[in-house]
């Protein structure tokens, strides 16, 4: 989540799911791991990457490549949400 305030914004998170938060203002949830960082990219506050765990991760890649989606060496980008193909 990239916010203006990552630690304030993660504190109310914490307080609001009653989930400690771990380290680098991450809170565990029970499949996932929520990251509050700076805004760094000229967007708004709001989701902004997700890591995925992707089967099939360079014909992903490939496929993204074709539809001008790639990013990254491992990320692709769609509709403004960046995708971290682990």
């Amino acid at each position: 989540m990239q916010c203006d305030n990552p630690e304030d914004v993660a504190n109310r998170w914490s307080d609001i799911a009653e989930i400690p938060l771990a380290k680098e203002l991450t809170m565990e949830l029970d499949n996932a791991s929520l990251r509050f960082v700076n805004c760094t990219d000229g967007r708004p506050e709001g989701l902004g990457s997700l890591d995925l765990s992707a089967p099939g991760k360079e014909e992903i890649l490939e496929l993204a490549d074709s539809l001008d989606l790639r990013t990254g060496d491992s990320q692709v980008n769609i509709c403004g949400t960046r995708f971290n193909l682990l």
